[in-house]
């Protein structure tokens, strides 16, 4: 260390930038371990391309989950902008509580309780 700066190898350098790079795409220190063998740029390549792949269907999975997270936003919005002139505090409650909650069929058509007491 010169002047509080840490002077690293390029080999350090390198595996510090992979850790850092994988990191931002969401790789636990764990995860990025199993592909740096021994703190070191050599790695297991298969072992590289299969956590790589599954770290894209996970965010794939992510991007589904927040477009529907959006979509389900956005009619939300919609039902408050489009209230029901002289419907009373309770029942636009209820019409609220309804576009909140994800239609029964989409969770695998359970029934559901009522908001209303009857089933």
């Amino acid at each position: 260390m010169s002047n509080g700066y840490w002077i690293y190898s390029p080999d350090v350098l390198g595996v510090l930038q992979i850790t850092d790079n994988a990191q931002r795409v969401g790789f636990s220190l764990d995860e990025i371990r199993h592909f740096l063998l021994g703190g070191t740029l050599a790695c297991d390549h298969q072992g590289l391309v299969e956590s790589l792949g599954r770290r894209l269907a996970e965010i794939r999975r992510l991007i589904l989950q927040l477009q529907e997270n959006e979509a389900r936003l956005l009619g939300i919005i919609e039902g408050v902008i489009q209230r029901p002139e002289g419907i009373s505090c309770t029942d636009n409650q209820v019409r609220l509580m309804d576009l909140l909650d994800p239609p029964r069929r989409q969770r695998g058509g359970r029934a559901g309780r009522s908001r209303r007491g009857t089933k």
